[in-house]
């Protein structure tokens, strides 16, 4: 019954964000596709233009239409043919499983039907499966579910969901992949390393820039899961053994995922008879990172470029984030009760990864005259090969929810406490007459009798009698 509650109401939440965000689409549900994250209001509905969403639509298309039988499989006959069909032979992903979604939808409604369904899809198990990996770290039923709206609001995930980027669905694998990583290493179920492997390899399949930076948290969400466990995975050989075991079927997949390539452009030459065409692009220079670089004051709306909209954050997540992490600090140097080492400890390594993400996402424009950036290129293989540094935060909404879910858990007992609940009550009482029309009485003052009420009990006044004996002088 719970799961069941879980499914049917993160259903519900993202068709209602997505509605929201993506207004007036819901009206063309079956007409019409998105073609960027518009910034006006109301948007613009064209016959047609130009973008990557028709070229991103155009190769899941041709996935339907070789299911259909209209086409050869695997056969591009209508992009840079030059009369010789067989050349445009060649084996590869394709995007799956995004793109036979979008067959099925495409087969019942049409291809926009098709389209739209696949993102909204998207969107939902991005939001389910962010809200079944804060719930792993708070035990509120109520703040996981609104820390997971971190993980289908920020600007990136809409910019590449609406621009046709094939980012947009695929991004639904980063909370996949950390929540099997979290499953494996502290409960050391195997579910958890097939889940985690599976999304490696859509991520694979579906956005080569989501698989690469997705392996490169792997690392640091296996320490933030260890450092979250109940027992430390190293602190004994069986324990130790046990997450081995669980974690051996994400070895696995991502040795297939890492040999993919290889093994589809074996197999094109081997079908086909001849040499495939290289899709790979070479390494990308630092002049050409600097067209695709964002300032780091785009973070809060600030910056004229228009690449810098893209990593837009604002200012309330980063209060809410500084916030809990201040209360942590704060309740450990105080001393009182138990102090919350283990939560400041996780909020404090997931900001550390937010702000390294957030520092190489600036590519050329990075701080430090882009130090950091140009030594991750010398050091991390492939990294040269990345044009758009913006694309690392593909992990930013999953880090921002449980972030967020860590510091929405630690507000909440700050405002259960007796002295915060006294001073927001005074200022509501200061501030709420204010906002009132004119006619309104004024605010209490000390001597009136505000809320909260008193707890001292005045005793009724008596008359006053004279005292016997004495008489009265009229002067």
């Amino acid at each position: 019954m719970r799961s069941a509650k879980t499914i049917l109401g993160s259903l519900a939440v993202s068709v209602a964000v997505w509605g929201l965000f993506a207004w007036p689409l819901p009206r063309h549900f079956m007409t019409a596709i998105p073609a960027s994250a518009h910034h006006r209001w109301p948007a613009e509905v064209r016959p047609t233009m130009p973008g990557d969403h028709l070229q991103f639509l155009y190769y899941c298309w041709l996935t339907s239409d070789w299911l259909a039988g209209r086409t050869p499989a695997c056969n591009n006959l209508y992009e840079f043919n030059t009369g010789d069909d067989q050349a445009g032979f060649r084996l590869d992903s394709y995007y799956a499983p995004f793109s036979l979604v979008y067959s099925l939808g495409a087969w019942l409604g049409g291809r926009a039907f098709g389209w739209n369904l696949t993102g909204l899809l998207s969107l939902w198990l991005t939001y389910l499966l962010t809200l079944l990996l804060v719930r792993r770290y708070t035990a509120s039923a109520i703040i996981p579910w609104l820390a997971a709206l971190l993980s289908i609001t920020p600007t990136f995930r809409w910019i590449n969901l609406a621009g046709g980027s094939p980012a947009g669905f695929a991004l639904a694998w980063v909370p996949a992949a950390f929540l099997g990583l979290d499953l494996a290493i502290r409960d050391r179920r195997a579910r958890g390393g097939w889940l985690a492997g599976l999304a490696v390899l859509g991520a694979a399949c579906g956005d080569r820039h989501v698989f690469f930076f997705s392996m490169l948290a792997a690392p640091g969400w296996c320490v933030v899961a260890a450092l979250a466990a109940a027992e430390w995975p190293g602190k004994s050989w069986p324990l130790f053994r046990q997450t081995l075991r669980a974690l051996l079927p994400l070895a696995a997949l991502v040795v297939l995922a890492l040999a993919l390539p290889a093994i589809l452009h074996a197999g094109t030459r081997l079908l086909s008879g001849q040499e495939p065409v290289a899709l790979t692009a070479g390494t990308r220079s630092m002049r050409d990172v600097m067209n695709y670089s964002p300032e780091w004051t785009g973070y809060w709306g600030l910056s004229p470029l228009g690449i810098s909209d893209q990593i837009y954050l604002g200012y309330t997540v980063s209060a809410l984030l500084l916030g809990g992490w201040l209360h942590l600090l704060w309740g450990m140097v105080r001393r009182r009760g138990t102090p919350p080492i283990r939560a400041f400890i996780l909020l404090t390594a997931i900001g550390l990864g937010l702000g390294l993400a957030m520092v190489l996402a600036l590519g050329a424009r990075s701080i430090m005259d882009a130090r950091l950036f140009q030594l991750v290129r010398r050091v991390i293989p492939y990294y040269t090969l990345i044009r758009q540094p913006a694309k690392i935060l593909c992990l930013l909404p999953t880090l921002l929810a449980v972030g967020a879910g860590l510091s929405l858990a630690a507000l909440s007992e700050l405002f259960r406490q007796r002295a915060v609940r006294l001073i927001l009550a005074t200022l509501l009482r200061r501030l709420l007459p204010d906002c009132c029309s004119g006619n309104m009485p004024a605010g209490p003052t000390r001597r009136s009798r505000g809320w909260p009420p008193s707890r001292r009990r005045t005793p009724p006044s008596r008359p006053t009698r004279p005292k016997r004996g004495l008489r009265r002088t009229r002067w």
